[in-house]
């Protein structure tokens, strides 16, 4: 499989990959306009990392959850919560506190963040992993606030981070001072090529999707970014 026109983008998601399956850890944002193709990236990225042998645990941010704390951190560790085990008990009740499955009132972020690191770096001594954080600028901030955590310290543990947002939307993320990489629009020809794989169109109404366009690849057209 091949994204039309990304390769410089595919090659820098392979390497992060490469390196966590090296045992180097780090972080990656991916920042680009609604339509960019981030999404593809993302995808890109997961299926890689799956067929390196990475697990991939995955969260999205949603803008009507965005007041609930640790909802994002939920749906990222939730498939993981049967090694909260192996973690030290104040580690455990942090955790455990946070995702909701007890009673408890969630200690401070700290407390919550490192348990997430120690989790991560337990279920990475199976297989390396990537976390994956969609549309970050739509987590919930206590959620942001760990991933930033997270990106700061992975450098010693088989695990990436890579997170997608949108330019002028801040997350808790910016605070980490992460690498970023900007998803610029399809070149002119990379455009066209994407729309050729459409099929045949009247050379008037090609040059005017390509114009409306302006090579950025819209969702409704990311079925024909693979290749």
């Amino acid at each position: 499989m091949e994204l039309i026109g990304r390769g410089p983008e595919t090659a820098r998601l392979h390497a992060l990959i490469a390196d966590a399956n090296a045992g180097r850890g780090g972080a990656l944002i991916l920042r680009g306009e609604p339509g960019i193709g981030k999404t593809a990236l993302c995808a890109e990225a997961t299926r890689f990392a799956r067929d390196s042998g990475l697990r991939v645990l995955h969260t999205a941010g949603v803008e009507s959850e965005m007041d609930l704390p640790y909802a994002g951190l939920h749906q990222l560790l939730r498939p993981v919560r049967d090694s909260l085990g192996a973690l030290p008990p104040s580690q455990q009740a942090a955790l455990r506190a946070a995702l909701g499955l007890t009673e408890t009132a969630a200690p401070e972020v700290y407390a919550v963040a490192l348990a997430a690191l120690n989790l991560l770096a337990e279920v990475a001594e199976t297989a390396p992993v990537l976390v994956l954080a969609e549309d970050a600028h739509w987590l919930d901030p206590s959620t942001g606030d760990v991933l930033a955590f997270l990106g700061r310290r992975l450098e010693s543990e088989p695990v990436a981070l890579l997170a997608s947002a949108r330019p002028g939307n801040p997350t808790r993320l910016d605070q980490a001072a992460l690498p970023d990489l900007t998803v610029e629009p399809l070149s002119r020809g990379a455009a066209a090529t994407l729309l050729d794989a459409a099929g045949e169109l009247p050379a008037a109404v090609r040059a005017r999707v390509l114009a409306g366009a302006a090579r950025v690849p819209l969702p409704a057209d990311q079925s024909l970014v693979a290749h």
